[in-house]
């Protein structure tokens, strides 16, 4: 095996291996709002794309058992001191139910988009057909573990095709990779695993375009596969469509004509933009039901329209107040933010990444200033559409912050995930490479990476284990 190929290998090693064991160490529900993932993945396995509206709500008819089985694991949200075991794991895994009895529910994933769980929802309809002898097989914890394990295989899927195709960046990609809130959202029911997946994909892939010599042309094939990640990209998550602005990192040289490169970015930057005006147009769910937070969202916006300055200040405000929490949260508070890494591991592994961006470059790669400038730009901007759809969406609730709320209240580490290395490729320098002691200090931690990743691994097994299934009784 040549070293091109070590970094992606070891992913998938340590992604399979770890990945399967936190499907299952990861009690049911107890990664943040995977209730309501699981209730939307579930419907569309059963092709019920879109929600139902009764009484001027959206919503969906729910098994009622599926209800329970969820309702029966909420004890250990935020309850550490609250322990899965054996018994409980057992029923939820083989205790047959019946999912006739159905009831109208309202839930916050019942607009998304069906895309979204395409991964969980399939295996379950694998693991369905598989089990079609005997229909007492398909138990709510069958159809939960069916759909954490098509979320995470998607999700290796992608960061090992990143990896693959990167000409930068390889072991930076692996660190986020199986960075502990990484793998145990991909090895969930939550839709964070496909939205990492596939934005770190697009990041590597326009890397490979802009920075591969041995790709001389952009031609119809890499067009087409920017298209379907732009459609892919604004359905799983609008704010982070100005990734597509990556396109002008590539050099023009590599499309026949000025024109070509315009209208070659003008396809694929629309391509998206269109697919979801389509969308919204044939499902209507735009509409506001009876109930929903519009008026607060107005009110917020008026107040950011008239006063961009003070706003400018919230988001600064945000982060001088909460830098820990995102920090903590992109890293590894897992869990429903209650199970904590301990903060020295959450800065050393916060250190390795800064340093692996600044030392771990190609001395034949050369990225301009101006390419930079692009990268920061474009970072700012997704940073700043987080913030605001977030003091939008959920601070305007007066029982979260309210209108004109100091602090933009909701965003989670996790939300920077996705386009994380497009911050961090700001620090990528040829200059540093050329000495000595860098070079010795680089050869050594790149060596380390793979004891790294693995002690990663490990200590996150660890955690979760004492957190969901060793009692805290006192020892006699």
């Amino acid at each position: 095996m040549n070293e091109s190929n070590k970094t992606e290998y070891l992913f998938l090693k340590l992604s399979l291996l770890f990945g399967l064991l936190y499907i299952f160490i990861i009690p049911p529900i107890q990664v943040a709002d995977e209730g309501n993932h699981f209730k939307k993945a579930y419907l569309v396995s059963n092709l019920k794309l879109l929600p139902e509206m009764k009484d001027g709500q959206f919503g969906s008819y729910y098994p009622s058992s599926l209800l329970e089985f969820e309702d029966s694991n909420t004890y250990l949200i935020r309850s550490v001191d609250n322990k899965y075991n054996y018994s409980k794991f057992l029923s939820d895994f083989s205790a047959p139910k019946s999912y006739s009895d159905k009831t109208f529910i309202t839930y916050s994933t019942s607009k998304t988009h069906p895309l979204l769980y395409l991964p969980q929802s399939l295996m379950m309809g694998i693991i369905k057909v598989l089990t079609i002898y005997d229909h007492n097989l398909m138990t709510p914890g069958m159809y939960l573990y069916a759909g954490r394990l098509g979320n995470l295989l998607f999700f290796i899927a992608c960061i090992y095709f990143a990896i693959r195709i990167s000409p930068i960046y390889k072991n930076l990609i692996l660190l986020l990779g199986i960075m502990p809130m990484t793998l145990t959202l991909a090895a969930s029911v939550s839709y964070d695993g496909m939205v990492i997946g596939i934005s770190i994909l697009l990041i590597a892939t326009f890397f490979k375009f802009a920075y591969d010599n041995n790709l001389k042309v952009i031609g119809r094939k890499e067009i087409i596969i920017l298209c379907l990640f732009a459609v892919a990209l604004i359905e799983l998550k609008s704010i982070y469509y100005p990734i597509l602005f990556l396109f002008f990192l590539i050099p023009k040289n590599k499309f026949s004509t000025k024109k070509d490169y315009i209208l070659k970015f003008v396809y694929m930057f629309f391509s998206g933009i269109v697919s979801h005006l389509l969308w919204i147009m044939t499902t209507n769910l735009y509409v506001a039901a009876v109930g929903d937070s519009s008026k607060y969202i107005s009110d917020q916006l008026h107040y950011i329209i008239t006063n961009p300055f003070d706003f400018i200040l919230v988001i600064l405000r945000t982060f001088k107040h909460l830098y820990s929490f995102y920090l903590n949260s992109f890293i590894g508070n897992l869990g429903w933010l209650d199970t904590p890494f301990p903060y020295i591991f959450i800065l050393l592994f916060a250190l390795l990444l800064i340093v692996i961006a600044v030392i771990d470059v190609d001395k034949d790669i050369r990225i301009l200033y101006k390419s930079k400038l692009l990268f920061l730009a474009i970072m700012i901007t997704i940073v700043v559409l987080l913030e605001t759809s977030l003091y939008l969406i959920w601070t305007s609730i007066p029982s979260n912050g309210g209108i004109g709320n100091s602090i933009v209240i909701g965003v989670q580490g996790r939300y920077f995930i996705p386009f994380a290395i497009i911050g961090l490729v700001c620090l990528y320098s040829n200059k540093l490479i050329h000495l000595k002691i860098v070079n010795a200090i680089r050869d050594k931690l790149l060596k380390l990476i793979p004891t790294i990743a693995i002690y990663t691994c490990l200590l996150t097994t660890f955690i979760l284990v004492i957190r969901y299934w060793i009692s805290n009784a006192p020892i006699q």
